[in-house]
Formats: structure tokens, C-alpha cells, sequence
């Protein structure tokens, strides 16, 4: 909980932007030069014509190793053989994949980089001799038929909506099945790529993003100032906003302006954007920070942030930023003591649209959410503390703590696997626990299972899991036609875990091969095994037959 003044801010139109850095690859004569095995970057591989080019087409494996007072290393671990978040150690000796920008910044924080193999690709040049950039045309037509339509009706008109919404799909279009994660239905067993996917145009832009992010992180701390969260675009730190927007970024500053001056057509123009702005920042994860402070345009007060982890409104009828649902989610964290309950809203898919033929519906959900720090950083327990946070006269303890980067990958799994354990991280207490458990871990010694709701629940679902992989029988989920909506409905109603809901998210999820490779054993499942067992007893099953005969009888009965 941070008491005093930060800002909320975003690159101006973040991917559009990269996308008019990106030069066209002469895919005639694709390979300018291989990079020998083993070679040592250096700045010198980023000089093309007498000039440091930033956003040099160079694509990599390689290994790399920062100096260990660096607090914002900027290249990812190698997560290929597991499904946890990205996250960014002062050192990966397992070699990842790496694109121009980021190594360029790496290099300027003083790693030492080597590469494994790579290539520098050759840039299509015009008739006269100058490089092509693919997306300017396309990019800067789009925001000038936005700011014409916004002129003429309004910033809000429906054209003006519509152009907006087709610039910022162009960057997921062209990163289209490049990563799974970019795939545009992840329940189609065959996703393709759109028409304009270009692995190398989607490698840039992201790359380029966040190595400005990352360069900011930089000049923030070597001014003095703090960074409390990032996203894919922007970033919450409390440098006075005339101060950052000066910031040099490595000479990324250059190019963000060159960028945007095409977009807009002014020759001084806005890089950045403050988005929000909050002397009573709650700082709770990646994606959770919070703020009361409700805008109000008359006083020029720009409204504090309010970004919920995936959790939806507690008050669906009030605006997404009133104070009553601000306030709402911050006593829903402050006052946790484990996963919170959170409403969303589900949608008909477009492919069970085309499918099924079946008409688009909503429908409100409710999910259970951690609230937890995301472990993308080593926590220091040094300097854990406890804060309290004050509403309606009821006070919360907090406990806040600083974060520095991971040594290396098995220090981020070790803390990440420990993470997970924890019913909660809240409180001081909550916190040494998870440390009791991290230097157990480190030593040997079992620090006893956890016997609370999240771990009945893990074992819950491994159970399940492990029924799905054929490791054993649950008769009543192999009753036959038996339907997945009437599976869940029967796990549900036998789950004892009042903060977990077993849902078809959660059915689905356990059949998955990253969940199923981390069953528990078979001797630590088989209290919980007998009673899903002892549940699946005669009547049950009774019930369920003489369901689907019914239902058969009706259809029978329907059809005649």
C-alpha cells in the first residue's frame, strides 16, 4: 500500500506504434549473416551504416548473464519445459529464443550474452535504396480516418469505435498462432493463421515493447523513483510525469518519437500517456491494483487506477470505476483469507455459434480468484513489514514487501512451487510462512503437508484428474451417456472446499497433460479417492440410469 503520489501510464498506442519500426525482410535473400556459435554479443552487432539500430531484424538462442546489482534484467527464462508465467533472472544458462530490441537493451544494462545460433535477416530495400516498413501505409491511414470520423461525429460515434478497434487487432492478427497464446479460439483443435501472420514482424513488435518498458523501469530506479507494476504496455511508478517523459530509454526515446511523429503528423509528439493517477495506491499483483479515488473531469481529477485480476463488479449496475465497486473489491482482498469469490460473465463462443447454430448468450458466473503476489519476482524477507489499511473505521493489515529479480530459473520454479501451497499471502504471518516453507524446501526438510481447503482441493481434483488419465475408476463419472454437465453437476455437489467451485473450466482443465503430470501419488490421493469412491454408491447410480432412461423415453416419445 502505497500513500502517496503514482502514476498510471501507458506507451500511446503501444503495438501500432512498434509496428511502424518494423522493416520489411527480403525473404528473396532472407540471411544478412549467420551468428557463430558461441559469440559473444556485443553493441558493435547492432551498427548498421556508422548507427546503433535498436530495432535490428536480429533473432537468437542464447544464454545470458546480467551483473548482480541489475534490478530489472529483461530477458526471459526458458519456460519450455513447464506452463508457468514468463519471468525475467539475472541469469538462464538453458538457451531461449531473443529478438533485436531486447538483447539491444540487455547489452546496455551490462549483460554478457551468448549466442547459441542466430541470424541478422537482410531488409528489403525500395528502388532507391531505403528500407521498406511494411505497416506505415496501412497504420497511419487508419488513425487519420479515426481522427476524421472523431472530427465529424464525435470521439465516441460508432465509425470512429470501429477504426480504433480494427488499428489495435492488426498487432493479433499479424501474431496470429505464432504462440499458442495468440491463437484466436484455443478450443478449435486446428488453429491457422490469419492472412498478414508474420513470426518476424510479431517478434519485433513485442520485443520492442517491452524492451521501452524495461528501459523505463531503468531510469525510474537510477532517478531515485520506485516501479510498482507493469503490464504489457504500461507501468504504475511515482516519478513526476515531466521527469519520465524525459527519460532517454537507452535511445528507445528516439525511435517511440520518430514513430508516433509518423502517426500523428507533428513533429513534437505525446509518447506516453498518464492513464490514471492515486495517492492511495494498493499494489496487490501483476494485473491487481487499486485505488478509491474516483475521477472527476469538472475538478480536472483524473481518477485513480482500478484493475481487478479478472474479477468483475460488485455492483454490475454502478459503473466499472464507481467508488461503491472500488471499494467493494479493495475490502474483498484487504480482508481475504484465501482465494476471493468473483463475479464474470461467460460468453457463447463463435465457434459453437458456427458449430451448433445456437444464439449469442451471456451469462454471470461466479470464480474463485487468488489475490496473491504472481512470484515474478523474488520477494525480500527482509523487508516485510506490515501496513494497514483504513476504510469505514475498519482497519486491514497488509504486509508489504519489496521484490528483487530471480538468481536464476530453479530459484523462480522453487518459489513459484511454494507459491502455490500457500492459502494466502496477506498478512505478515501468511508471509513467514511461505519462508518457513522456502527454507524447508531449501534443506530438505518437509514442512508438513497442508491440510487446509487448498490442499483438500488439489487432492480433490487429482483425483479426478487421475480418473480422466485411466489411472483409476470412479463408477459414477463412467456411467454411460452420462453427460459432462451432469459429471460436474455431481462433483460439485460433493466437493467440501466452499472456496473452490468445480466447474467445466475446472473439468476441462484436468484433462490437460501439464495438469496430469503433476498428480499427487496414488498414497496421498487415497483418503480422498475412497470417499469420491464411497459417493459413487448404488442409489446414485441408480438415479443417474433411470435419468438417462427418462430422458431417452422422452426423446422416443418426442419423435414419435
Amino acid at each position: 500500500h502505497h500513500g502517496h503520489q503514482t502514476f498510471d501510464v501507458d506507451i500511446c498506442s503501444a503495438y501500432p506504434t512498434a509496428m511502424m519500426l518494423v522493416p520489411a525482410i527480403d525473404y528473396s535473400n532472407p540471411i544478412a549473416r549467420e551468428l557463430p556459435k558461441n559469440h559473444v554479443l556485443t553493441l558493435d552487432d547492432f551498427v548498421v551504416d556508422g548507427i546503433l539500430n535498436p530495432m535490428l531484424p536480429l533473432f537468437a538462442r542464447v544464454t545470458y548473464r546480467f551483473p548482480p546489482n541489475c534490478l530489472f534484467p529483461n530477458l526471459k527464462r526458458n519456460s519450455e519445459d513447464d506452463d508457468k508465467a514468463p519471468c525475467y533472472p539475472l541469469a538462464e544458462d538453458t538457451p531461449v529464443y531473443c529478438s533485436g530490441p531486447e538483447l539491444y537493451v540487455a547489452l546496455k544494462m551490462g549483460a554478457e550474452i551468448t549466442v547459441v545460433n542466430g541470424v541478422v535477416a537482410n531488409v528489403l530495400k525500395d528502388n532507391a535504396g531505403k528500407t521498406v516498413y511494411p505497416y506505415r501505409h496501412i497504420v497511419s491511414e487508419l488513425v487519420k480516418a479515426r481522427s476524421d470520423a472523431a472530427n465529424a461525429h464525435g470521439k465516441n460515434c460508432l465509425e470512429a469505435k470501429l477504426y480504433k478497434f480494427i488499428i489495435n487487432s492488426l498487432y493479433g492478427k499479424i501474431a496470429q498462432n505464432v504462440h499458442d497464446i495468440y491463437s484466436p479460439d484455443k478450443t478449435r483443435a486446428n488453429n491457422s493463421e490469419s492472412l498478414i501472420t508474420n513470426n518476424v514482424s510479431a517478434s519485433l513488435i513485442t520485443s520492442f515493447t517491452r524492451s521501452v518498458l524495461f528501459a523505463s523501469f531503468c531510469g525510474i530506479h537510477e532517478s531515485g523513483y520506485h516501479v510498482y507494476s507493469a503490464t504489457t504496455d504500461g507501468l504504475i511508478n511515482d516519478m513526476p510525469f515531466d521527469k519520465f517523459n524525459a527519460l532517454p530509454l537507452f535511445g528507445l526515446r528516439e525511435c517511440l518519437t520518430e514513430s508516433r511523429a509518423i502517426i500523428t503528423d507533428d513533429a513534437n509528439p505525446k509518447v506516453w500517456e498518464v492513464k490514471h493517477e492515486q495517492t492511495d495506491l494498493l499494489n496487490i499483483t501483476t494485473r491487481g491494483n487499486a485505488s478509491l479515488t474516483v475521477a472527476d473531469p469538472e475538478h480536472n481529477v483524473l481518477g485513480g487506477v482500478i484493475a481487478r485480476n479478472g474479477a468483475g463488479s460488485e455492483n454490475p449496475e454502478l459503473p466499472k470505476e464507481s467508488y461503491e465497486n472500488r471499494k467493494a473489491f479493495i475490502l474483498s482482498v484487504a480482508s481475504r483469507t484465501g482465494k476471493i469469490s468473483a463475479k464474470y460473465k461467460q460468453y457463447t463462443l463463435l465457434s459453437e455459434m458456427q458449430k451448433s447454430n445456437c444464439p449469442y448468450t451471456e451469462s454471470s458466473h461466479l470464480k474463485n480468484l487468488s489475490m496473491d503476489f504472481d512470484m515474478k519476482r523474488k520477494p525480500v524477507k527482509e523487508s516485510l513489514r506490515a501496513e494497514y489499511l483504513e476504510i469505514d473505521g475498519e482497519s486491514y493489515e497488509i504486509a508489504h514487501i519489496e521484490t528483487v529479480p530471480f538468481e536464476n530459473n530453479a530459484e523462480y520454479l522453487l518459489y513459484k512451487a511454494v507459491a502455490d501451497k500457500q492459502r494466502c499471502l496477506r498478512t505478515v504471518a501468511d508471509w513467514l510462512r511461505f519462508f518457513n516453507d522456502i527454507e524447508c524446501s531449501l534443506s530438505g526438510v518437509a514442512s508438513g503437508p497442508r491440510e487446509d481447503e487448498n490442499y483438500r482441493w488439489k487432492c480433490f481434483k487429482d483425483c479426478i484428474a487421475g480418473h480422466r488419465a485411466g489411472m483409476w475408476d470412479i463408477p459414477y463419472l463412467d456411467t454411460q451417456g452420462l453427460s459432462v454437465k451432469q459429471k460436474v453437476e455431481w462433483l460439485q455437489s460433493i466437493n467440501e472446499c466452499p472456496s473452490h467451485v468445480f466447474n467445466r473450466k475446472t473439468w476441462d482443465k484436468l484433462s490437460e497433460k501439464s495438469y496430469i503430470k503433476k498428480i499427487l501419488p496414488y498414497d496421498i490421493l487415497k483418503d480422498t479417492l475412497e470417499r469420491i469412491v464411497s459417493l459413487s454408491s448404488a442409489p446414485e447410480l441408480e438415479e443417474a440410469e433411470a435419468d438417462l432412461t427418462t430422458n431417452r423415453d422422452v426423446a422416443i416419445c418426442n419423435t414419435t
